[in-house]
This record gives structure tokens, sequence and C-alpha cells, in this order.
């Protein structure tokens, strides 16, 4: 039965949102007068002020009435997180923690954390991002969101998984078609590309970065254009950071200098020809881009007829002046305004097919074992050996998410039962003894996800608490919770020194360009055979 404090205030919200402010004021003021203590009138008068007036102030005094009779009021919370946003960052951190306090399964907390801590620090809003898309999974804002974090961190293939996800919940959201578009030009994906492009500008046809991605993608459909921006973006991927026109001119020269400045040392004759040639393709490459471009014609239309407007009658003049010898118009019919350049820059001079021959299979040859060697180590998006199995420890994540979803206060028993099966079967007695404790309850309700690492066996994730302090290790294995180690956790001296073995391994310096085996040793005693990748 809905209750009659629920009634009235979806009868005030019907009020705000048809625009009714003067009707929704006497409503406030009515709930107010009727009860004085009751938190309902002053959080009609807030949203008054907020939507109707636009006064900031005054909605904040009537939020802080509100507060004060109920403070776990949820409606109230996000009312404050909207009031403050963009006006005192501490405020508004102050509304969403409480907000991830009282309402610890709404996604819109943790996502606008995420907003707030963004520009200050990318990875510690990574971990608010992830929370929101788990809990909003069926968000695609929540999910593209976590997807261009990702992709900002060098991630790119999850990057692309979870924007995926987001594209098969909402495919017509228009920011997340436009980085889908960005990412699979840069993975070098062009038949997405231009299909993601052509849809951004379907949408938003007078956008202008719409408009940039078509011109990016739509020359790709060519073979050879294709093919040199392949090549660019090969060596680009050595740079980090969003790709840029800057960086895939850069990849140019340094794969260029790679393969053919070799070349002039071994024979100076083959090194200018191959410096010919390769120019040579580029140029038409180049052209075969323009001239593709030209005929898409984006951003134009084309002028419709114009209408003929009858002549009106001119009475002839009592007397007409003295013609004058003027030269008759000449009137070129069939002229053409801007002549198309493949005539005279293709066909002005014939080329020796040798310079071209020669280049263009050295480069064949260069494009197939780069593409045999991306197929058998299965790097679609140019990521390092260490992330062929990130996407899986993503999940593992997941798990360890769903696991605390069911120990909160307010979890039912289907959800406490769901969660349960996200630990393995042999430790699920084990676990639950260690989640009757009180304190060891508690610690594990406030750890958050870092970094995890892979043994190839199991997975680890590190636990941290607020202040960056490493809580637990949970190890997984096929996304399901295996063990847990920790100063608390631990149950035999076994436990204790497979932790410190695994805490010696995380403490490792790990690069991005470099990867080094490391060995877990407990008594001179390999516990894993395989590396441990970051």
């Amino acid at each position: 039965m809905i209750s009659t404090r629920i009634m009235k205030f979806e009868a005030f919200m019907k009020l705000v949102d048809q625009g009714e402010m003067t009707e929704a004021r006497e409503a406030a003021a009515a709930y107010v007068e009727a009860q004085p203590r009751g938190f309902l009138g002053y959080l009609c008068w807030t949203y008054v002020t907020y939507v109707g007036d636009g006064d900031m102030d005054l909605a904040n005094g009537y939020l802080e009435e509100t507060l004060r009779w109920d403070p776990r009021c949820e409606e109230a919370i996000h009312l404050g997180v909207l009031i403050w946003t963009g006006r005192d960052d501490a405020k508004e951190k102050y509304f969403i923690e409480q907000g991830m306090r009282y309402v610890s399964r709404e996604p819109f907390y943790p996502y606008r954390m995420g907003l707030l801590l963004e520009k200050k620090d990318l990875k510690e809003a990574t971990v608010y991002f992830e929370k929101a898309a788990v809990l909003g999974s069926r968000n695609a804002e929540y999910v593209g969101k976590y997807a261009t974090v990702m992709y900002s961190l060098g991630k790119k293939k999850i990057a692309r998984e979870y924007m995926k996800r987001a594209l098969g919940i909402d495919p017509n959201h228009t920011e997340n078609v436009r980085r889908f578009a960005q990412m699979s030009y840069e993975a070098g994906d062009f038949k997405a590309a231009r299909e993601f492009s052509e849809r951004a500008l379907e949408m938003t046809p007078n956008e202008l970065e719409a408009q940039a991605l078509v011109r990016q993608a739509y020359p790709t459909g060519n073979g050879l254009v294709a093919f040199v921006r392949k090549f660019c973006l090969f060596f680009a991927r050595l740079f980090r950071g969003t790709m840029t026109d800057a960086k895939i001119n850069a990849g140019f020269l340094l794969g260029f200098g790679i393969l053919y400045v070799p070349l002039f040392f071994v024979n100076s004759t083959w090194g200018i020809a191959c410096f010919a040639g390769v120019l040579i393709v580029v140029a038409l490459a180049r052209l075969i881009a323009d001239v593709r471009l030209a005929n898409r014609k984006i951003g134009r239309f084309e002028p419709g007829p114009v209408p003929v407007i009858a002549k009106t009658p001119v009475p002839k003049a009592a007397t007409e002046p003295a013609k004058k010898n003027v030269a008759p118009r000449e009137v070129k019919k069939h002229r053409e305004v801007n002549p198309p350049l493949t005539r005279k820059a293709v066909n002005s001079k014939r080329l020796n097919p040798k310079i071209i021959i020669v280049p263009a299979a050295i480069l064949l040859g260069f494009g197939m074992i780069s593409s045999a060697i991306d197929s058998n180590n299965g790097l679609v998006d140019g990521e390092s050996f260490m992330e062929g199995d990130a996407f899986a420890d993503s999940e593992s994540i997941s798990s360890f998410l769903a696991i605390q979803e069911g120990y909160y206060e307010d979890a039912d028993e289907e959800t406490r039962t769901n969660a349960l099966d996200y630990v393995d079967e042999s430790y699920r007695p084990t676990f639950e003894k260690l989640m009757g404790t009180e304190a060891l309850k508690d610690e594990f309700m406030l750890g958050m996800t870092d970094y995890y690492f892979d043994d190839q066996e199991f997975q680890y994730v590190k636990i941290m608490n607020e202040a960056g302090d490493l809580l637990f290790l949970a190890e997984f294995q096929e996304e399901q919770l295996h063990y847990l180690y920790g100063d608390n956790w631990n149950q035999t001296a076994e436990d204790k020194a497979r932790y410190q073995a695994l805490l010696q391994v995380t403490e490792e310096e790990y690069t991005d360009d470099d990867t080094e085996d490391y060995y877990i040793e407990e008594d001179d005693a390999i516990l894993d055979d395989e590396y441990i990748e970051e």
C-alpha cells in the first residue's frame, strides 16, 4: 500500500514537472503548515527554490532543514549533490559520501565521485567509475564513461569491450557512438570506424566532431589508403596518450627510418629508389583520400532548383539612348568550377613500374608479418601481452563487488545467496565463518579494489582502504573467490608465508615497455612455475 506521504510527494513533483510553480509553492507551504516537524514540506520547498527560482543559497537552507528531520532522506541527499556541483567541491563530496553510505547500491553517487576526482587523480576516479558501471550495468552513460576512462589509461582492449556493452544497452547514445568510432580507428578497425562515424554524422549532421570523424575514416575504404594508415598507426602505438595527427606522422617517420634507412648503408641506389617509391605511394594515398572526400561532400548540401519568376513587362521609354559599341559577353557553358585533380596529377607523367612495385612489395611483406604477429598474440588493439587476460581480471573485480553487495545491511536473502555463488565451494564454509566476525566483515565491506596480477592459475586483486593502505589480497580462480590472504585473515603459518611471498611480488617495479619474469619462492621452493604478470 502506497503511503500518504509518497502520494503527496508524487503529486507535488507532477506540478513541478508541468511548470506550475505557483501551485507547487502553495502545496509546499501547506505541507509545512500541516507537519512543521516533518521533512516532506521542507523537501518540497527545496525543489521549488532550486528548480523554480534557481536560488541555490535559499535551496540549501531548506535542504539543511530537511536533513535535520530526516538525515537519510535520499531525495535530499541527491539534491545536495546537484546544488553544490561546480560551486563547492568539499560540500559536493560530503553529499556524495552520504549517498554512498545510505544508498550504497545507487550508481549515481560513485559516478559523481568519479567526475569530481577525474581532473585531480584519474586512477583514483577509475575505482568509482568502475563501481558505477557495475551497479548501473544497464545504464549506457555509466558503462560508456568507464570505457572512456580505461581507454585514457591505456587499457584499450577493456575499453572497447565495455564500450560495446554500452552500445548494446543504447545504440543511439551519441557520445558513445563517437567514442567507439575513434577507438576503432586508432585500433586499425577501419570498417567499424567508418560505420560508427557515419552513424554519428546521421545523429548530429551539423556537429563538427562528427564531420571530422567521417573525414578521418571515410578514405580508408580504399585499400591503399587503409594500408598506409595502418602502417602509420602500428608505429604510432609506441606513443602514449590520445592518438593525434602529429603522433601518426611521427609513427610514419619512425617506421620509415626503421625499415629503409638501413638500405642506404647496404646499397645507396636501392635506398634512394625505396625512398622515392615510398614517397610516391604516400602521395598517391593522400591524393586518393582527397578525391574520395571531395566526392563525399561532407557538410555540404546540394542546392535545390531555383524558382522561376515571371518577368514583369517594362514599358519602353519614349526616347532610347544611343547604344555604345560593347563587345558581346562570352558565356562559357559547361565550365568546370573545380576540375578534378586526378587528370593532371596521375596522367601527367608515366612512372616506372619498378619504382612502385619494389617498395610496395616491401610494405606488403611487413604488413603480412605484423598481421600474423597480431593474430598469434591476439593484439587487436596494440596491447601488450600482459593485457591478454585483462578483461578476465576485470571480471574478477566484478565478482568481488558482487560478493560485497550480498553483505550490505539492506541486502535480502536472495542477494546474499547470489553473492555466495561467487565464492568457491571448497572455501565457502571458511568464508562464511570469517564473515561471522564483525571486525573482518567491516574490513571486507570497506575494501576497494586496486590493480591485479595473474600467475596463469590464479588472479590476485589488491583490496585497499580509503587511505590507500593494503587490507588483504583476494585470490580468484575462474571468476570465483578462492582464498583471502591478509594479516587478519591468515589461518595457518603456510597462509602467512604465502601472503608475504605475494606481497613481495606486488612491490616489484613494473613498466609498460619491458616485462620481467617473477617467481614466488618460499624456503627456496618455487610456489608457481609460471611467471606472474602485473
